[in-house]
């Protein structure tokens, strides 16, 4: 953490809401001022080494989940795909820091809709070669019914939800374990 004192507002409005507590519940809690509670979760005052102590032993946390090193690594991910140039508008490194810092769900949720995003250009790629493969002037033959469907199943990730739901009560009407 940088020194002992970091602004985590975001974090703790989560954490707060996440259990249940008002801020002047989280402040009483904490032993702190309701206000003081309200100027941490608008990051109008960095959390102090004392209070972030009482904060995991009161609640049961990680102290790691306020941690810096989480919020870097997720930072440099976020830089990795957000510094694209094919993007229409270029995105600071500020505001890359500050996501990574304020609101980690939403970055590692754009980091795996990226992850997924990449994943899939690349089974298109491979299903576009083989087309390309089997045109009738390379004298390939077409990929077989076994394969396309091994190819769907694989950009399915093997999960069809509607076709699993379904098979689950099918098997609770049959009174099948």
């Amino acid at each position: 953490m940088a020194g002992t004192r970091a602004r985590v507002g975001v974090r703790l409005r989560h954490l707060r809401e996440e259990r249940g507590l008002t801020q002047r519940a989280l402040a009483q809690v904490l032993d702190i001022s309701p206000s003081y509670v309200n100027q941490l979760e608008s990051n109008q005052r960095p959390i102090t080494a004392a209070v972030l102590l009482k904060l995991t032993q009161a609640l049961d946390i990680d102290l790691a989940e306020f941690s810096t090193d989480a919020a870097e690594r997720l930072c440099a991910q976020l830089r990795d795909i957000l510094t694209d140039a094919s993007l229409s508008e270029q995105i600071s490194n500020a505001e890359i820091s500050e996501l990574a810092s304020n609101l980690p769900a939403v970055g590692r949720a754009l980091v795996d809709l990226h992850r997924r995003y990449r994943h899939s250009q690349e089974v298109s790629e491979s299903i576009s070669a083989r087309i390309d493969a089997a045109s009738p002037a390379s004298g390939v033959a077409p990929p077989t019914a076994y394969e396309e469907v091994r190819d769907l199943f694989y950009a399915h990730r093997n999960y069809f939800g509607p076709l699993d739901t379904a098979a689950e009560d099918i098997a609770a009407a049959a009174g099948l374990a």
